[in-house]
């Protein structure tokens, strides 16, 4: 049973309770015990009273009832009758009664010697023979007990003298509690009278009125108590006086303070306000020192390459080459000094979109092929088999972080190996981390540099005979970059032998690794001369689901090999091929890797790859789609280009030099052109002509290459034109934005291959056949009937999906897009739409041009519609029948 909680009593209720109590507990028990005492008092005075009356009756009746005197017996017992005594008897030894006088109540006594009833007291005493003793008589009698005596007295007087003394009693007592409680009711009243004082007191002090004081009293130590909080006002009204003087000096001091400090704050705006000028001012500076640095740089390269396809002098070559080299290097250490300038003005912004992650790693390392063939590196991309098909990201920054770790890997690397590994851990159901190691054999980084190795303008080699230069960006620009996208690159370790960095970023997954169908039911044989390689070409063949056996040298694989089987064997150059190509097998698959191509350009013997091999070109090559023969066939001057139509360019740059090197590389593959120094004459071009293909300089004065592009676009004839985007660095000029506008983005300076690429790219593709019936009536079952409806729900729904693509397109919304081609993909499983199943497969398999592939799907719609407006579905099903 849980505990009662009894209420706490106040001060003044104990006050009254210890005052109270002990004298109600005194003058209880003191009335209580006088009263107990006397009634003990009364009762045993009239016990003797009767017992002293018997005793004398007994004494004067002996003589009567020893000589038989009964008269005088009698006469005895009636004069003992008087106002308290009610009757007299004299009894046998045997307790019979002999003679009586009164009412006689024969009380029954037993050994008492007094017996009490409600109103009277009966006593007895006995008579004996020879006086008061019981020793027996001289003449011999044995019973000298004669008889008893017993007296009967009424005590009703003596009870109402009882009562009367307990009623005053209890009366006394009653006034004495009183009398208490009065006085401590008055104590109570003076206590609470002070207390409600002191509360009004603290109360006005509580509001800051210290004048306040607490009257005095009569009572002393009321008085003292008085005095003391009297005092302590008193003294606390002088502090606060004393505070409140100093508050206000300090409120002087402070009022002029603010004051100061106003004038610094507005001296301090004006300075802010010249730095950000001054800020502003280098920006532009920097970003025209780009601009204007670039062009003419783009220029010489775009010329040096021009030169190069037609020199045969190996003098005049070596003078291109170097000037190209010097050019290169030129425009990196421009793009590094305004990056980091960028960076530290905090302008430097991400484009988050979906890309493919691997073919960005590999196209950073296939940049540095050349360079590692030239110094006899070997330089091998290991990428983990399951690494995401896409992810979302900004690709252009992964690219240029790669490219500083491997181009430091190969410039301090003479000798051995740059080993490039690519692998995915995954955090969450959508999100992942690459990280990426890139290891050398190089010369090793001394422990006094490491620790600057990522600080700006710290330069590695800084011996005095500058054998590898550099300006000492690349790494910092790394680390900064890695930091902003909430990543991280580290130096794992360095020793003479060699050194290792590893770059984590984490990237949310667009589209995760989905094996593809298996290629080949024979094995693949592979051989390398590099074991790293061979490593990686394993993984490469693992993420392409085709089989494979490895090989420790290459007279095994020739010994095991067939002509069913497809071969892939690796040589450290040209010459160790040529002491074994007689001996490969002539299987319909033999695909040879080389750290470089040039001398196998026009060999169509085999199958030749430059390492590292991107995915993507070996699962050609195990098509039997030679890449490499391909574009060699691209930059030939006898093939493709003369067989095709001419393509009608429009041009547009502000930079003559540029003018002039696009006008070169357009003669060289004989196609008609327009050439426009501005904006507003290409606008005019094309409000008069169509032109499939269009350049356009991203920087131009008066409209940019943005503004003109949608101009263009609102064209009637040029609407649908594939606009191509040029910029002297596609990492400042590649915002979501501009992305609708341009089919395609590029980087200066444009080369001989790029402009056959986009020429191919603006020819129009052949369209397949809008509906195929027979495929239609193949997926119904059989059924014509079932096939000619879901042909007919599929068409009528097709207005209201164009309208979706197209909200969907107009506001950038990949996920809407996404959403989009997945229901679609489903509506198309049903019919037979060759030509719109082929655009949506390229949004699936191009994360990166999502915007671009909807285009196609958006004009694929088009077409489906406006077939289906000009043809009758019953009679083709009908024709189809006969």
């Amino acid at each position: 049973m849980p505990a009662i909680a009894l209420p706490k009593l106040g001060l003044r209720q104990q006050i009254m309770v210890l005052a109270i109590l002990p004298f109600l507990v005194v003058v209880s028990a003191t009335v209580l015990y006088m009263l107990y005492s006397y009634h003990q008092e009364t009762h045993a005075l009239d016990e003797q009273h009767v017992k002293r009356s018997a005793r004398v009756v007994a004494h004067s009746a002996r003589a009567a009832l020893l000589h038989n005197q009964h008269g005088a017996l009698q006469v005895l017992l009636d004069a003992t009758l008087d106002r308290e005594i009610i009757a007299a008897a004299v009894l046998s030894p045997e307790g019979a009664v002999l003679f009586s006088s009164g009412d006689f109540p024969n009380p029954v006594f037993g050994s008492q010697s007094a017996v009490w009833n409600d109103k009277n007291v009966s006593a007895r005493w006995p008579i004996y023979r020879y006086g008061h003793t019981t020793a027996p008589g001289m003449h011999g009698a044995t019973d000298p007990l004669l008889g008893w005596v017993v007296i009967t007295a009424r005590h009703t007087n003596i009870l109402h003298n009882r009562h009367h003394t307990i009623a005053w009693g209890l009366l006394w007592a009653l006034l004495s509690i009183l009398l208490t409680i009065y006085l401590g009711g008055r104590v109570n009243h003076t206590l609470m009278t002070r207390i409600l004082q002191l509360r009004d007191v603290i109360n006005k002090l509580d509001k800051h009125q210290w004048s306040t004081r607490l009257p005095d009293s009569d009572y002393p130590d009321w008085q003292l108590l008085s005095e003391a909080l009297n005092n302590l006002t008193q003294r606390t009204q002088q502090s606060f006086r004393k505070l409140q003087n100093e508050v206000d000096h300090s409120h002087r001091d402070l009022q002029r303070t603010l004051e100061h400090l106003e004038i610094s704050n507005m001296e301090l705006e004006l300075a802010r306000v010249e730095a950000l000028s001054a800020s502003q001012s280098k920006s532009e500076f920097l970003a025209n020192t780009s601009h204007e640095v670039r062009t003419p740089l783009s220029g010489i390269l775009g010329f040096c390459n021009v030169l190069l396809e037609h020199e045969t002098n190996p003098r005049r070559r070596e003078y291109l080459e170097s000037i190209r080299n010097s050019a290169e290097h030129l425009l990196g250490v421009l793009n590094d000094i305004l990056d980091l300038s960028k960076i530290e003005a905090g302008k430097f912004s991400l484009s988050m979109k979906p890309f493919a992650l691997l073919p960005v790693i590999e196209d950073s390392a296939r940049l540095f092929a050349q360079q590692a063939a030239d110094k006899r590196l070997a330089l091998v991309v290991d990428a983990s088999p399951t690494l995401p098909r896409s992810v979302v990201g900004d690709p252009a920054r992964l690219k240029q972080l790669v490219t500083n770790l491997i181009s430091n890997a190969v410039k301090f690397t003479d000798h051995g190996e740059v080993v490039v590994k690519v692998t995915a851990d995954t955090l969450a159901h959508s999100e992942i981390e690459l990280r990426l190691t890139v290891q050398d054999t190089g010369t090793g980084i001394d422990f006094s540099q490491q620790k600057l190795l990522f600080e700006a303008f710290q330069q590695i080699d800084g011996s005095g005979t500058r054998e590898h230069g550099g300006t000492g960006l690349g790494l910092a620009i790394v680390k900064r970059i890695a930091g902003l996208m909430n990543g991280q690159v580290t130096l794992v370790n360095s020793t003479p032998n060699g050194s290792t960095f590893e770059l984590w970023l984490p990237f949310t997954v667009d589209e995760p690794y989905q094996p593809p169908d298996r290629l080949l039911t024979r094995d693949v044989l592979i051989w390398d001369e590099n074991p790293s390689i061979q490593t990686a070409i394993s993984h490469t063949l693992d993420a392409l689901n085709i089989p494979f056996i490895r090989f420790d040298s290459l007279e095994r694989l020739i010994d095991a090999a067939s002509r069913e089987h497809a071969i892939v064997v690796g040589f450290n150059d040209y010459h160790h091929f040529c002491n074994w190509e007689q001996k490969i097998p002539a299987t319909p698959h033999r695909v040879v890797l080389l750290p470089s191509l040039v001398q196998v350009l026009t060999r169509q013997d085999f199958i030749f790859l430059q390492k590292p091999v991107p995915r993507s070109s070996l699962y050609d090559a195990l098509h039997q789609r030679p890449t490499a023969a391909k574009a060699e066939e691209k930059i030939s001057p006898q093939s493709p280009t003369q067989a095709l139509a001419p393509t009608q360019v429009l041009a547009v740059d502000d930079n003559a030099a540029n003018r002039l090197l696009i006008r070169a590389l357009l003669d060289e593959l004989s196609l008609p052109a327009h050439i426009c120094e501005s904006g507003r004459q290409a606008i005019t071009h094309c409000q008069q002509e169509r032109y499939p293909l269009i350049i356009l300089d991203l920087q131009m004065p008066e409209l940019s290459g943005a503004e003109t592009a949608r101009r263009i676009r609102e064209t009637p004839s040029n609407a649908e034109s594939y606009i191509v985007a040029l910029t002297a660095h596609l990492a400042d000029d590649e915002p979501t934005e501009l992305q609708p506008v341009f089919n395609e983005m590029i980087e200066k300076p444009l080369t001989v291959e790029k402009l056959q690429e986009l020429v191919d790219s603006s020819r129009p593709k052949p369209r397949a056949k809008p509906v195929s019936v027979q495929q239609g009536i193949a997926r119904a079952g059989g059924r014509r009937d079932l096939a000619r409806q879901l042909l007919g729900h599929f068409l009528s729904d097709l207005p209201a999906t164009k309208d979706r693509w197209l909200e969907a397109l107009h506001h950038g919304d990949l996920e809407a897009i996404a959403r989009e081609t997945h229901q679609l993909n489903g509506a198309c499983s049903y019919v037979s739409a060759p030509a719109l199943t082929e655009a949506l497969q390229h949004v699936a398999n191009t994360p990166q041009e999502k915007l671009a592939a909807a285009k196609e799907v958006i004009n694929e719609l088009a077409a489906l519609i406006e077939w289906a407006d000009n043809i009758d579905i019953d009679l083709l099903f009908d024709d189809d029948h006969r």
